[in-house]
Formats: C-alpha cells, sequence, structure tokens
C-alpha cells in the first residue's frame, strides 16, 4: 500500500487512509494471513492518528512490523502508547553489531540486518540498473515482515499477532550482538527456520571479516604519556572503533581546566569513563576518583571499558581498556571545538598539555594481562637493572641495590655489596658483603625514592 508520493511525501490522513484500507481488506477476508509492515520510522513525535491506526491493525488480528528508528537514540518514550503486539525492530550490521544510526532500548523486540541491504528497485531507472543499498532500520523491519510472512503461510489458520511476535522471539538467536547494543536493547538477532522456506535455487555469499568486539576480553589498547598543567582552555575528543562504529562516541566538549597534569588527566579518564558508562557498557563509577586514578601500584578493578590514570615516578600516564581496537582523537588548542588530531606514537597532539601514544614492548611475561612496559612504567614491576624486564621475571634475584662508595681491598679484589629484594614495607631483605678486607668495617646507607639517602 503505498501512501506517500514519488517524493516520498504524504500527509498523516494519507498514512491513516492507507493503515485503515489494509484493516478492512483484512476483515473482509478473515481467511487472510496478513503481515504488515510499516515502512518508515514513526519518529520523535508521531502523530496520535498514525498509533491509533497501528493499534487498530493489532486488534484487527493483522501482525504489524515497525523500524525502531534511524537517530543512534533510545527513542521508546514515542513508541510507548503502540500496542504491545507491535514488533519494534532494530537495525545491525554485517558483523552482527548494532549499525551506528539504529535506535535501540527496551522497547525494541530483535534486530535484524540494516547495514548495507540491497533493495529490490534500481539506482537509476536505465542502465546498468545498480541495485539500491539500503542502510535504515525500515530495511530490518522488512526482513522481520518477511520472516513473519514465511511463519504464517506454514499454518493454518492464521495467528493472531501475539504468537507471531512469541514464534520469532522464541527463534532469535540469543547473545551475539557484541557489546553496544544500547542501554535496556533484547540481545536477539532475526532468525528464520530454513525449514520454513520453499527451497529454490540456493544462495551463495562470502562471509565478512569481522573483528570480534566481545564482553570479558578487555585489554590495554593504548597508554598515553601527559604532559603540561592546564590553562582553563576547552577541548573536545573523540573516540572511534573501526570495527564496531556503533561505539564511536562523536565529538565530546570538555570545559577549561585549571591545575596539574594529573587534574587534566584525570577529568579526562572521567569524561572517558562517562561516555562508556552512557552506552551501557562495562566501566568504572567515577563518583569515587580512585576507581579511576591511582599513584605507582596495581590498577582499580578491571571493566571492559574503562580508562586509568597513573601518577607515578613523576611520570603521568592515561590507559585506556576495551575489547577491540580504537582511535582516539583531541582538539589543537587553535580549533578547541574539532577534534582532528589523532593521538598516534609518532604523532603527539596539544589540547593544553600534551598527549602522546608510548609504544609497548608486547611482551607480557608475568602473564598479569598487562604489557611489562606498562607494568614498569607505572610502579607494577621494578625494572632495577633498566633492561626493561620486570625483576620478577628474572628469577626474582635481581640486584635492586646500589653498590657504591669505597672500602679496604680484601685479598680477592675490591669488595662488593650485594643487596636482594625491593624496600618494600615489612620486608626482609640479605645483604652479601665479599670481597672486603678482614675484619674491615662495613657501612650500609640506604634510602627511599622519596628521601633518598
Amino acid at each position: 500500500m503505498k501512501v506517500l508520493n514519488d517524493l516520498r511525501v504524504g500527509t498523516t490522513a494519507d498514512i491513516v487512509d492507507g493503515l485503515s484500507y489494509i484493516q478492512a481488506d483484512h476483515l473482509s477476508h478473515p481467511q487472510n494471513k496478513t503481515v504488515a509492515l510499516f515502512g518508515f520510522p514513526l519518529g520523535p513525535s508521531p502523530d496520535p492518528a498514525i498509533i491509533t491506526a497501528i493499534n487498530g491493525l493489532i486488534v484487527a488480528d493483522v501482525t504489524v512490523v515497525v523500524p525502531a528508528g534511524d537517530g543512534n537514540v533510545d527513542d521508546c518514550v514515542s513508541l510507548s502508547t503502540l500496542h504491545p503486539d507491535v514488533i519494534v525492530v532494530g537495525a545491525t550490521d554485517k558483523c552482527d553489531n548494532r549499525s551506528a544510526f539504529s535506535n535501540f532500548g527496551s522497547c525494541l523486540d530483535l534486530f535484524a540486518p540494516g547495514s548495507e541491504v540491497e533493495g529490490s528497485f534500481p539506482v537509476w531507472a536505465s542502465p546498468p540498473y545498480a541495485p539500491t543499498v539500503l542502510s535504515n532500520s525500515s530495511a530490518s523491519a522488512a526482513m522481520v515482515a518477511g520472516a513473519a510472512a514465511v511463519y504464517m503461510s506454514s499454518l493454518v489458520p492464521p495467528q493472531p499477532p501475539f504468537a507471531v511476535k512469541t514464534y520469532l522471539d522464541g527463534m532469535a538467536t540469543l547473545g551475539v550482538l557484541g557489546i553496544n547494543i544500547g542501554s535496556g536493547s533484547p540481545d536477539k538477532l532475526l532468525f528464520v527456520d530454513e525449514i520454513l522456506l520453499h527451497h529454490g535455487t540456493p544462495c551463495t555469499w562470502t562471509l565478512p571479516t569481522c573483528t570480534p568486539c566481545t564482553s570479558g576480553s578487555a585489554e590495554v589498547n593504548a597508554v598515553y604519556g601527559m604532559d603540561g598543567p592546564g590553562a582553563l582552555t576547552p577541548w573536545t575528543w573523540k573516540i572511534e572503533f573501526p570495527s564496531v562504529p556503533a561505539l564511536n562516541s562523536g565529538v565530546q566538549s570538555v570545559p577549561g581546566v585549571i591545575g596539574s597534569t594529573t587534574d587534566i588527566a584525570n577529568t579526562f579518564a572521567k569524561e572517558i569513563n562517562d561516555y562508556f558508562a552512557a552506552q551501557g557498557l562495562d566501566a568504572p563509577d567515577t563518583s569515587l576518583l580512585s576507581n579511576y586514578s591511582k599513584a605507582c601500584g596495581p590498577p582499580p578493578p578491571p571493566h571492559d571499558f574503562q580508562a586509568i590514570v597513573t601518577d607515578c615516578f613523576s611520570s603521568v600516564f592515561l590507559e585506556v581498556r576495551a575489547p577491540c581496537e580504537f582511535k582516539l582523537f583531541v582538539s589543537p588548542v587553535a580549533t578547541p571545538s574539532n577534534p582532528t588530531c589523532e593521538v598516534t606514537s609518532a604523532t603527539a597532539c596539544y589540547f593544553n598539555p600534551g598527549i602522546w601514544e608510548i609504544p609497548m614492548s608486547s611482551q607480557d611475561c608475568n602473564e598479569n594481562g598487562q604489557d611489562d612496559s606498562l607494568d614498569i612504567g607505572t610502579g607494577i614491576s621494578l625494572d632495577a637493572n633498566s633492561d626493561s624486564i620486570p625483576d620478577e621475571c628474572q628469577g626474582g634475584g635481581v640486584n635492586a641495590w646500589s653498590d657504591q662508595g669505597s672500602a679496604l681491598a680484601g685479598v680477592d679484589g675490591d669488595p662488593q655489596m650485594v643487596g636482594m629484594g625491593t624496600l618494600a614495607a615489612g620486608s626482609h631483605n640479605v645483604i652479601d658483603l665479599s670481597h672486603a678486607a678482614p675484619s674491615a668495617p662495613a657501612y650500609l646507607f640506604y634510602g627511599v625514592a622519596s628521601a633518598p639517602v
């Protein structure tokens, strides 16, 4: 039933008339098995007359499928007056992630492919007749409507909308939609039982190459160094996930901050963590600073997505963890509203302080799930001999002590004083003095990093 003109323009009255016609036709042919696809999003403020007409179809035992919308928002308030048996569909991409444009929320019933879907009508009216490629939740809703029709065609007598919706819900594939399905959204992907299909020429396709981004697989994808105080200059940032565009943050604005490098880093980490949390992702609670900022030592409890600040040995690090690859951008000082500078190991960006990526060693000798370079840089591991290998990976017997000063030479040569241990509070360490002259006095001077002797 066409209710819009060739320019896709129409009135509420046109749409309501079309829906009313479908209802009247179904009621005059009760043996029909009718599925109605509402072919465009209802929008943030749907006309009550359209909602009433859709709900009337459900009451008349017509199965109705509507798209969730394409604004990348939770728009469930506007859909709250729909009859509960209406099927609301979100869109996914070729890697079974929620499409970056698809709306989300608890009012959705399931997802179906909606990114880069070939349409049945051509782009041009003359050769070469290339097919239209659609990317919207309307394409997803069309697939679900088709699945509903396939199911209903296999049954006698016709099934009411509730039964059709229950069947599609029960057949949906669970737990395959990646991480960012949107807060409250069902982790359900459309599935059509092959037994119900009339077999013709088998379809063939090439499976896409997809980068996994699944819960529980977080790792430190990037470590950034930061230097310089804040100067009350506002800045913007964004983070992009090439394999999961739905996670892309878009431009995020930050008010200017006055303070130390650590103050700026803490503000940045809070912004990143709050963004992750707002997407319904596993991220730290930023109401407590210690959940994402620390001095030397082990990191806070792990999350799938998190930003952590470490202020250690007069250096400030910003770690960002995620289950999949990402890119971080900040705004140059000259253009604070435009985050065009991608932070890499080859490019330092200056948005107030400077920030640059620190190359990691790609080694994890202590098997703690973190790069050895990061362990050493943030004080988790010691590197007394400065060989970039954590001391605990070298048998534990690494000389963490300096052998300086002078003493009387013994018969075997110059004396040596060797200490073993970390000088951690409460530790017991062995000091071995060798090659000293017999009965010669020995003196031990000790200090800690904060107050060397």
